[in-house]
């Protein structure tokens, strides 16, 4: 078993460390994962599929996060240029 303990933004990952903290005393190996539902809810939803084994959304999720990797580093290029 792996548990992956989502939080909708950087703001709760005090939370998730601790969570994270419990299971490590219980030897359960985890993730921890920011996914907002309402600004990337299509990685959301991928992330969901992923972690219940539909393959075709799993690779879906890969690809949606590299675009949007890439996305943000286009945008910091243009801020600083």
């Amino acid at each position: 078993m792996k548990v992956s303990i989502v939080m909708g933004s950087k703001s709760d990952l005090d939370l998730a460390k601790a969570a994270g903290e419990i299971l490590d005393t219980l030897d359960v190996p985890y993730t921890i994962n920011i996914l907002s539902a309402h600004r990337t809810p299509e990685l959301l939803h991928a992330h969901i599929d992923e972690a219940t084994g539909n393959e075709e959304l799993a690779e879906k999720v890969k690809n949606l996060r590299e675009e949007q990797k890439e996305a943000l580093k286009k945008e910091n290029e243009e801020l600083q240029s």
